[in-house]
C-alpha cells in the first residue's frame, strides 16, 4: 500500500495517455476541523483521468503516536471528529495498487458564552444552578468551587466555571471561565412576637422584648396603631393610661447592607386592671410567722412579717382567729 501519490504505467502502443507514466494523488479531505463546512472527502488529483472507476474507501481508525491502524470500514466520507485513513485502489488481482492517506478531523472549540447568575446573601454557590445562554454550544455549566463557598456579600463577584458540550465526541470542553455572579439583600431574618401585656395606670412594657432580630442590624420602629386606649409610647417603651382594653404597635425593621426591610408586624398589648392581693390566715397554714418588732403608733400597730408584708391595725383586728389587743400609746410589745 502506498501512502500518497499512485504511480500507473501505459506500454500498450495504443494508451491514449500523453505519457507512458501517470500518476493518481490521494490526500486528506479539507475538511479538518468538526464543524468547519469544509469539504469531508479525500482530495484526489488525477490530471491524466487514470481514476476511472476507482472510489476512495474511508476507515475509522486508531492513532497511537504517528502510526494510524485501520478499523471499521466507513459508509462515507466521515465528517465527525476523529482519526481515519482513506484509501484508493487502481486494477484487480496482481495488478492492484492502492494508495491511502491518513488525516484526523479534530474537536471544534465550542460557543461558549459566559452565563450570569444572581443569588441572595447567605448562600453558597451550591444553591446556584448555572444556566446555558442561548446561541451557546449545547451543553452544561458547573461551578469550580462547589459545596459551601459562600457567594459573598451583596454585590457582584467572579467565581470560575467549567463548561461541558453534550457532544464531547466533537467539541472541546472549556475551563476557568470567569463567571459574574450579583448578590442581592436576603429576606429580612427578625422576628417580631405578637402579643403583650400591661397594667392600667402608668405602667410600662418595652416592646423590644418581643423583636428578635437574627443578625439583622436596620433600625427598628415602634408606632401606635389606631386608637391609643390611653397609652402613650416613647420608642419602644409603651405607657398604659387608666383604661383597660388593647392596643395594636407597628414594628418595623429597616433594610440593612445584608437584608431588605421587614414587612410590617403587629403587637398588640392587652391593658389589664391592677392586680389586688389579698393577704389572710390561711395564706400562711403551715407556715412559721416570725415577726419583726412592733412598733407603737398611738393605737396604730405596725407589725413586719418574714413575707416583707406590711399591716396596719388599729385598734383590734383580727387575722385569722387571732386577735391583736389594743396597745396604748408610749408602750412597746415585744411581739
Amino acid at each position: 500500500m502506498l501512502k500518497g501519490p499512485l504511480t500507473a504505467t501505459c506500454s500498450d502502443e495504443n494508451c491514449e495517455l500523453h505519457t507512458t507514466t501517470a500518476t493518481l494523488t490521494i490526500a486528506a479531505p479539507l475538511h479538518t476541523i468538526y464543524g468547519d463546512g469544509e469539504d469531508a472527502s479525500a482530495v484526489i488529483i488525477d490530471d491524466n483521468g487514470i481514476q476511472g472507476d476507482a472510489t476512495v474507501v474511508y476507515y475509522k481508525a486508531t492513532k497511537n503516536g504517528d502510526v494510524y491502524t485501520k478499523g471499521e470500514e466507513l459508509a462515507s466520507a466521515p465528517s465527525n471528529a476523529s482519526d481515519y485513513v482513506a484509501e484508493i485502489t487502481l486494477g484487480t488481482g496482481d495488478n492492484s495498487e492502492t494508495a491511502s492517506v491518513n488525516y484526523t478531523i479534530a474537536k471544534a472549540d465550542p460557543t461558549a458564552a459566559a452565563p450570569s447568575a444572581t443569588a441572595t446573601y447567605g448562600q453558597t454557590l451550591a444553591d446556584i444552578t448555572l444556566t446555558n445562554p442561548t446561541g451557546n454550544t449545547e451543553g452544561t455549566w458547573a461551578w469550580v468551587d462547589t459545596g459551601t463557598t459562600s457567594v459573598g456579600s451583596v454585590g457582584n463577584h467572579t467565581f470560575k466555571a467549567n463548561f461541558t458540550p453534550s457532544d464531547t465526541a466533537n467539541y472541546n470542553s472549556v475551563s476557568n471561565k470567569d463567571v459574574t455572579v450579583t448578590v442581592s439583600k436576603a429576606a429580612n431574618p427578625a422576628t417580631v412576637a405578637s402579643t403583650a401585656t400591661v397594667t392600667k395606670g402608668g405602667n410600662t412594657v418595652d416592646l423590644k422584648d418581643n423583636v428578635t432580630l437574627n443578625c439583622a442590624t436596620g433600625a427598628v420602629s415602634y408606632a401606635i396603631s389606631g386608637e391609643t386606649s390611653g397609652c402613650s409610647l416613647k420608642g419602644s417603651v409603651l405607657t398604659s393610661g387608666e383604661n383597660s382594653g388593647s392596643v395594636t404597635v407597628n414594628v418595623t425593621v429597616a433594610a440593612d447592607n445584608k437584608y431588605e426591610a421587614l414587612a410590617t408586624k403587629t403587637i398588640t398589648v392587652t391593658i389589664t386592671e391592677k392586680n389586688v392581693q389579698t393577704i389572710s390566715a390561711s395564706d400562711f397554714d403551715d407556715q412559721k410567722i416570725n415577726p419583726g418588732p412592733t412598733h407603737v403608733q398611738g393605737t396604730e400597730v405596725c407589725k413586719e412579717v418574714r413575707c416583707q408584708c406590711c399591716r396596719h391595725l388599729s385598734g383590734s383586728e383580727s387575722m385569722g382567729s387571732s386577735k391583736l389587743a389594743d396597745v396604748p400609746s408610749g408602750q412597746r410589745s415585744d411581739g
